[in-house]
């Protein structure tokens, strides 16, 4: 197959997947880094310390969503070079 003309477009979307498990690790070690907090927090500041869990679950979203959308990115450009190569026989 030729994916010569694709290679600018799979680098992009191979990017924007990096950058989306970089995010998605933040987001764990956030995560972990919040519940460690929790054990030392008293009752009254129990609603704070949970909130804390917020930034590190929506980091760990967002960069699953991001890597998902680089591999339906990916998805495309694949089914693009197999239609241009069943349209050349």
């Amino acid at each position: 197959m030729h994916k010569e003309p694709l290679i600018p477009a799979r680098s992009l979307h191979g990017f924007i997947a990096l950058i989306g498990w970089i995010v998605t690790a933040l987001g764990v070690i956030g995560l972990f880094y919040a519940i460690s907090r929790l054990e030392n927090t008293a009752r009254l500041n129990e609603v704070v310390a949970m909130m804390s869990l917020i930034p590190g679950i929506f980091g760990i979203a967002l960069g699953l969503i991001q890597v998902a959308i680089a591999q339906i990115g990916l998805t495309v450009l694949d089914q693009t070079d197999t239609s241009r190569e069943l349209l050349k026989k």
